[in-house]
């Protein structure tokens, strides 16, 4: 771990797409805990509810999604240019969320789609004044794009930060999911929320192992500076050990977010350091609900190195023809690395679609 950024190679549309061709060779494995979703999934997929569905007396909550994607990609280096075109399944998350007296739930996820193991599986403990805590696997106190449900990304793919919030020479996509096993102290008001977490630092995991013997601890902050008005300003930041060799990673991020009218702008940077190699990302993007049907959608993201920049911009439009629980996401992303290095300069074009159906 603790890749130097100069012996970076490709973009990291190529390096994104070989992990994902990787990840999909693990559908063939199947898996019973896959197996199970599915089955839960069509059990109640046909179900009226226009809500989260209650069962049980209202103490047990099942929430799901399934997507359907395509995807075109233009790719040039070394004045070569290759392009494909691809349908693929991405996330078909299925959840269970039950209470356990007044104070307490707990809550299990598994993505149907292609991971073998859960998403979410802990406790959930609440008392008066706001004060909670988990234990179990969780996600972490990240950043917003990180955390939100897939039902409420406002893109296909997740911006350049969101690849970075863990160290980028990460050879599968799960460990860029804001998910690890620990506990979690948490606080919320109407003014401000706090969240601290000690984790293994070893990501989402079937059997909840360390991969070494430090143990990662991670927060987060955030402040809603006008009350009435729907805008936060967030700070986290992480600080562990990554990986067998114990590479020492960290990373310090800030984010706002502001809803006025129509429109929703939000913004984040973060710094992150793995080993002696860095990296600086950014992204701000906004969307405008131009009709009960139609959001156009814009953002641009950066990432700094010490010899190369990528620089990026995706418009979108999502549309919403049957109402609030059905979606197509269409985005074009243009991407270029800037590099001192000709070997390591690149462009990539894609065009993506996805189709979004939820409880």
């Amino acid at each position: 771990m603790g890749v130097d950024s100069n012996t970076s190679t490709g973009s990291i549309g190529s390096e994104v797409s070989r992990l994902q061709d990787a990840r999909h060779r693990r559908l063939r494995e199947g898996g019973l805990g896959r197996a199970l979703c599915v089955l839960l999934l069509f059990a109640f997929v046909a179900s009226p509810a226009l809500a989260d569905l209650e069962l049980a007396d209202g103490r047990l909550t099942l929430d799901a999604l399934v997507s359907a994607n395509a995807k075109w990609l233009r790719s040039e280096r070394h004045g070569m240019a290759v392009s494909r075109f691809d349908f693929y399944r991405f996330e078909a998350p299925v959840g269970l969320t039950a209470a356990v007296g007044e104070k307490a739930s707990i809550r299990l996820s598994f993505d149907a789609g292609f991971n073998r193991g859960v998403h979410d599986l802990y406790v959930d403990l609440r008392w008066p004044g706001g004060i909670g805590f988990k234990a179990g696997q969780f996600l972490l106190p990240a950043g917003s794009e990180a955390i939100a449900r897939p039902r409420d990304a406002v893109f296909v793919e997740r911006s350049i930060v969101w690849l970075n919030w863990r160290p980028w020479s990460a050879r599968d996509l799960d460990v860029w999911d804001p998910r690890d096993a620990g506990a979690m102290l948490t606080y919320e008001s109407g003014r401000f929320d706090a969240a601290v977490a000690v984790v293994n630092g070893s990501g989402k995991t079937v059997w909840l192992r360390d991969d070494n013997d430090w143990k990662d601890v991670c927060g987060r902050l955030v402040v809603r500076p006008i009350p009435g008005v729907e805008a936060f300003l967030a700070a986290r930041g992480y600080y562990g050990r990554i990986g067998t060799e114990g590479t020492a990673f960290r990373n310090l991020a800030g984010e706002f977010r502001l809803e006025f009218d129509r429109f929703r702008i939000a913004g984040e940077g973060q710094h992150a350091v793995a080993g002696t190699a860095t990296r600086t990302t950014c992204y701000l993007q906004g969307a405008y609900a131009a009709h009960p049907l139609l959001e156009p959608v814009f953002r641009v993201d950066a990432s700094l190195k010490t010899n190369d920049t990528d620089l990026g911009f995706t418009p979108g439009l999502n549309i919403s023809p049957a109402g609030d629980r059905f979606r197509l996401m269409l985005n074009y992303t243009w991407r270029r690395r800037i590099s001192s290095d000709p070997d390591l300069r690149s462009a990539e074009q894609r065009l993506l679609a996805q189709i979004q159906a939820w409880l």
